[in-house]
């Protein structure tokens, strides 16, 4: 689902040639000797320090130099490890703000300048940081244990879109920080799903979508090896609409004033044949350009009237307030059918809908279960900004006991605070059981507030590469809340890792428990869903053997500029853990 949508905007492509050195022209009579480098010195501080465990620590370089202010950056280092780069201001400071450090360690940091033709390198003296330990809880009032008998399902693994504002990623002079942000397993999110629009719309099969093939190789190779594409269609081409446009609706000042457009008419029936041949002819497209989805979804969210690109469906034909529908399973079946005649089909997933109750039963009861890969549905039946995640859960667990064997996958949704995503997962997991769970969008250019996305449309806010000069951050991108929570589950639990049963006794809580496939590593995540408690969680591990262990927390009451995110708190203790308000924890137990 999408709230707001601006054209693409146009590329501007400006370049620069930057003049450095001495230089300037020979003379006749001989060569001159360039002036020596200035000499430079650099003071590291770290403040705080010692720091508590999972404290925002700040490290400020000052350089200076007899010859003026050095420009360009300095790189800060954990003794051989390099922690970031950032840029030297105009007073000859430059900050790095890190989270990630382990309680109960010390650092050893130095910053390190790299030097010009006319600033030469310099390294500062080093300063021994030194992070507290993880206290115990002062009192348990939470328990949590866990069963391994009867396995539940088989987590596939966890994505985001890049449906549109494609350009601003693949534009981006940041972009590669961004694509390992969100899918380098290693130092971002690692996501596995890559939830992409088909905007195929019977052009030419080169150039009439140059966007998704550039963000996908970029994808693939900030995560090493290809990802799963699921390719969703928001409207077929205008002329296989009733209403002659890809807009859901005529509308006018977001309102309709038409009637929703559907399926249009061909020879007096619904043009099935015609949507099959669309599907057919984009996939060859997309094909030609190196992008081969796995999954295809013929249509986002049938059961919903959008304003701007959609196309309503019924479960059958029939008219609903007035309007008669195309049928979903009949354009799902046509759709199968006519793919049958490629080699290697990929796989349908539907129906898509805007919610996971009424609407998703009554669709998917129509499609052929032998056609479906996966059962698909959102989680828009409770307000996109509701603040009762739970309201889904009756939903959820209808939805899992009509199809309780069968693949199931969130595609899309969005909440705010970001906290609620962490939530929102949990429940689509437990409840549901589903198999993978997507995010809406992976970067968006949402309104700002308290540094961050205000709507959390995306789970990295991204500034326009078209506009560098009204950024709102030096690097043209931040996180949001959301990412910190899908990290919470992403970056540990990884595709074929099996979902298992979790009790706790306290109803601020929410546990779920993961276990790789070979038993060695076990995942479990909890979540502290009160605004105001406190609460010490203590774990029941008897029945599972480990070496060791390492425990990851947010705490998402606090500002995401000063508060803890994925703060490293070292190995579980076993006198429990500290869960503040509105906070999430990933505890791995490896044996």
């Amino acid at each position: 689902m999408i709230r707001l949508r601006s054209d693409f905007a146009v590329l501007l492509i400006t370049s620069a040639l930057w003049l450095g050195g001495c230089g300037g022209a020979g003379s006749s009579s001989g060569s001159s000797t360039p002036p020596a480098a200035s000499a430079t010195a650099i003071i590291l501080a770290a403040s705080p320090n010692p720091a508590a465990e999972g404290a925002t620590v700040a490290l400020t370089a000052t350089i200076s130099s007899g010859g003026g202010i050095p420009t360009g950056s300095i790189t800060f280092l954990d003794g051989s490890t390099i922690l970031g780069t950032a840029t030297i201001a105009t007073g000859g400071t430059a900050t790095y703000a890190l989270t990630s450090f382990a309680a109960g360690t010390s650092h050893t940091l130095t910053a390190s300048y790299a030097g010009t033709s006319s600033f030469a390198a310099s390294t500062s003296s080093p300063v021994v940081l030194t992070i507290a330990s993880a206290p115990p809880p002062s009192s348990i009032n939470a328990h949590a244990s866990f069963t391994f008998n009867t396995p539940n399902q088989v987590i596939s693994g966890f994505g985001a879109a890049e449906a549109f504002y494609l350009n601003y990623l693949d534009q981006h002079p940041n972009k590669s920080a961004i694509y390992k942000a969100l899918f380098d397993p290693s130092t971002g999110l690692g996501l596995t799903y890559l939830r992409i629009q088909n905007l195929y719309r019977g052009s030419s099969a080169s150039g009439f979508d140059v966007d998704t093939p550039l963000v996908v190789n970029a994808a693939n190779a900030a995560h090493g090896t290809p990802l799963t594409l699921l390719m969703s269609s928001w409207s077929p081409p205008a002329s296989l609409k009733s209403n002659s446009s890809t807009s859901g609706c005529i509308s006018s000042g977001g309102v309709c004033t038409g009637t929703p457009g559907t399926l249009a008419l061909a020879n007096g029936s619904y043009d099935y044949a015609g949507f099959a041949n669309y599907w057919l002819n984009s996939l060859s497209a997309y094909a030609a350009q190196g992008v081969v989805p796995a999954y295809i979804s013929i249509q986002n969210e049938p059961d919903f009237t959008a304003t701007y690109d959609g196309c309503r469906f019924n479960p059958t034909e029939a008219t609903y307030n007035g309007t008669n529908y195309a049928s979903y399973a009949s354009a799902f079946d046509a759709v199968y059918q006519k793919l049958q005649t490629i080699s290697a089909p990929p796989k349908m997933v539907g129906p898509e809908t805007l919610s996971s109750s009424t609407s998703f039963l009554n669709i998917a009861a129509q499609i052929k279960p032998s056609q479906i890969s996966a059962y698909a549905h959102h989680l828009y039946n409770v307000s996109y900004n509701s603040s009762n995640p739970d309201a889904n859960i009756a939903p959820l667990t209808t939805l899992n006991q009509a199809y309780p064997t069968a693949a199931k996958f969130e595609t899309e949704y969005y909440a705010a605070p970001g906290f609620n995503t962490a939530w929102n997962i949990h429940n689509a997991l437990t409840y549901a059981n589903d198999n993978a769970y997507i995010y809406w969008q992976a970067t968006w250019p949402s309104t700002l507030s308290n540094g961050q996305a205000v709507d959390q449309q995306g789970l990295i806010y991204v500034d326009s590469p078209f506009s560098l000069s009204s950024w709102a951050f030096t690097s043209g991108w931040s996180y949001n809340d959301a990412y910190y929570a899908l990290k919470h589950f992403s970056y540990y639990v990884r595709p074929g890792y099996v979902r298992y049963n979790a009790a706790v006794d306290n109803t601020d809580e929410r546990v779920s428990v993961y276990r790789s496939a070979d038993a060695k590593t076990t995942v479990i995540v909890a979540l502290n869903v009160s605004s105001t408690a406190t609460d010490g969680l203590l774990l029941s591990l008897s029945n599972i053997g480990y070496a060791s262990s390492v425990v990851y927390r947010s705490s998402f009451s606090s500002p995401i500029a000063t508060g803890e995110r994925w703060a490293n708190l070292g190995s579980y203790n076993s006198s429990g853990i500290v869960l503040p308000p509105l906070s999430v924890v990933t505890i791995v137990l490896t044996n």
